[in-house]
């Protein structure tokens, strides 16, 4: 399992560094986020190592969790935001351009 978590690790970083370039309010949340994603992929490692393509399955399991915990925080900032400013925000996004 050790070389699995050691694996997990380094994918949990990258993602992490990826956001962090994209969004940069993810630096107070990264840290967090990644923890929140390792401790899933240490609960599910039993799966993991079950699978036959351990780096493929851990990549994709991570990915979605910081997707997830990012979607979470985008959802928090959309909350805070006035009616008029989500209004603005809705009608950017059905636009598709994205």
């Amino acid at each position: 399992m050790g070389a699995v978590v050691e694996f997990a690790k380094k994918v949990v970083t990258f993602f992490g560094n990826v956001i962090e370039r994209i969004v940069s309010w993810w630096r107070g949340h990264k840290e967090k986020a990644n923890q929140m994603t390792l401790i899933y992929l240490k609960d599910n490692s039993t799966y993991i190592n079950q699978s036959h393509n351990k780096e493929g399955v851990i990549n994709i399991l991570a990915a979605s969790k910081e997707k997830s915990e990012l979607e979470d925080r985008v959802l928090r900032r959309y909350g805070s935001l006035s009616s008029e400013d989500r209004r603005r925000v809705d009608e950017i996004l059905d636009q598709g351009y994205y």
